[in-house]
């Protein structure tokens, strides 16, 4: 992901920037919620967004006429209104620093913007970055690749003769001292089962993190994010949908399931499946009854804290992504050696080669 130039894409908002080279940026309100917005860009995006700040604003006179993460704290009485652009800060305040403003000259949406923005800017930048991989391949085939305890280091050595495309997610790195093999695309949005962030940094290929992982230490030139629908987790039954937006996927019950969606959103139409046992040791049901299985859940040992998984989602993700592609001239088919997913079509890995 490229470095954010925030003055450029706060731009694309208004022509009090566009097309004026006398434009001031300002921040109204120097409390947590600013510290939390600032922290936020320099994680997702690496940008320090004071380095484009003209001055902050703020009605408390004990902090007017002082300095703020390098820059003056001004009355709103000085702000340069011919040439501003406000950034309000406080959600707490917004309403009332908004009314302010319009009394001094300024019009929402084009020299004065509500927090909201921040958010708004940021996925913008973050969205687009991302979005380049959609449609990037004209077809072909590709594998996504479990961690379950089926997958077999021969497997991944087959693949890497033949050059095969291959999608994989969270501790896959367990593998890498034991193949030459690596996967052109990683992905990953739990916590629990990502790997450090030298490791991960180490992966010379593009890498696909939640929002919800965004730290500054993953940023690099193949680092992209995506960020979640949760909608159809809202009601009952639930009914699985497949999103059609790499950098907006729907949360399944895996994160297999976003690997899908952005296989067929990349552009492959024949998907296989390889290393997906589909057993876990805690599994919940959409009733809420709870299952414990004495089951191995990966091809690693050790390193891992169990979560539980809501089985009756999964399925209904598997179903829809097989309905999906079904429906769309895209083959999809389980590989796995093994394991429970009796949702896709089986077909033996050995025969693909």
């Amino acid at each position: 992901m490229n470095k954010m130039n925030f003055h450029d894409e706060l731009a694309k908002l208004t022509p009090r920037l566009r097309d004026n080279d006398f434009g001031k940026i300002y921040v109204f309100g120097i409390g947590q919620q600013w510290t939390d917005i600032h922290q936020k860009y320099i994680d997702v995006v690496n940008t320090d967004i004071t380095d484009y700040i003209f001055a902050f604003v703020d009605n408390d006179p004990t902090k007017q006429n002082t300095k703020h993460m390098g820059r003056s704290v001004i009355s709103p009485s000085d702000i340069d209104t011919e040439n501003a652009v406000v950034l309000i800060s406080s959600n707490a305040h917004g309403r009332l620093i908004a009314q302010q403003l319009q009394r001094i000259g300024l019009v929402p949406s084009s020299s004065f913007f509500a927090p909201s923005f921040f958010d708004i800017i940021l996925k913008r930048f973050v969205y687009a970055e991302t979005a380049r991989f959609s449609n990037s391949v004209n077809g072909g085939r590709c594998f996504i690749i479990g961690n379950g305890p089926s997958l077999l280091v021969e497997d991944l050595e087959v693949l890497h003769k033949h050059q095969e495309k291959c999608f994989a997610v969270n501790r896959i790195g367990e593998l890498f001292n034991k193949t030459d093999w690596r996967p052109a695309y990683y992905f990953a949005h739990d916590r629990l089962a990502v790997p450090e962030a030298k490791e991960l940094i180490n992966m010379r290929i593009p890498k696909f993190f939640g929002l919800n992982l965004a730290k500054n230490d993953l940023f690099s030139n193949d680092t992209y994010y995506y960020d979640f629908d949760i909608s159809p987790r809202y009601y009952s039954p639930y009914h699985a949908k497949f999103s059609k937006n790499i950098e907006r996927m729907f949360k399944g019950g895996s994160i297999i399931y976003n690997a899908i969606q952005a296989a067929v959103v990349i552009g492959y139409n024949e998907i296989y499946l390889l290393g997906i046992d589909n057993k876990f040791g805690i599994e919940v049901a959409q009733n809420g009854n709870v299952t414990i299985n004495e089951v191995q859940q990966h091809f690693y040992e050790g390193k891992v804290v169990v979560n539980c998984t809501y089985i009756d989602y999964l399925s209904q993700d598997f179903i829809c992504a097989r309905e999906y592609c079904e429906s769309n001239n895209i083959t999809i088919r389980n590989a796995t050696r093994g394991g429970a997913l009796e949702i896709f079509d089986r077909v033996d890995f050995d025969s693909l080669f």
